[in-house]
């Protein structure tokens, strides 16, 4: 029920954002079926981190019986490198929702080519640039750097939660 509600949120991202909104309907089938896992990980993850659940070691008990140890483990790690403002967190949702991260996960399922590439990465380091202007903002360059660098270990995190499950499957 929890997964179910945070997924419900994050839908109206998607029917609410211009940049998706404005693509082709081809383009949002492929973005979506290729993205909402990651999104979908990230969004869970990151309202079980803020409410706090993931410190609690039934939870993870949990997540070790309806999975596997190694899920468990990784989404423990990934809940602690959610600490992120709200600000950047829906940044991060906007960009892993335009990206092509899905490649690096290797199903036997063909992969449906976008058919405007050049407009998508538009919108990807659209968003991109207003988190980095956003860190700069808020942070001095330095650590402006890490923070950034905090993000890409996420990502590579979710990237890795999201192989565990499939083996699960």
């Amino acid at each position: 029920d929890f997964t179910g509600m945070a997924l419900n949120r994050l839908q109206l991202f998607y029917e609410k954002n211009q940049d998706f909104i404005s693509l082709s309907a081809n383009d949002r089938l492929v973005l979506l079926s290729n993205t909402f896992k990651h999104t979908g990980c990230v969004c869970t993850n990151f309202i079980l981190y803020k409410v706090g659940i993931t410190d609690y070691p039934i939870i993870i008990h949990a997540i070790t019986k309806i999975s596997n140890e190694f899920v468990a483990i990784a989404a423990k790690r990934l809940s602690v490198q959610l600490d992120f403002d709200i600000i950047i967190a829906k940044l991060l949702f906007a960009i892993l929702s335009f990206s092509t991260i899905n490649y690096t996960t290797y199903l036997n399922i063909s992969s449906k080519n976008l058919s405007d590439i050049k407009q998508i990465l538009h919108i990807q380091n659209t968003y991109i640039e207003i988190m980095w202007r956003y860190l700069l903002y808020k942070y001095d360059f330095q650590q402006s750097v890490v923070y950034f660098s905090r993000l890409i270990q996420c990502l590579f995190t979710v990237n890795e939660v999201i192989v565990k499950i499939e083996e699960v499957q």
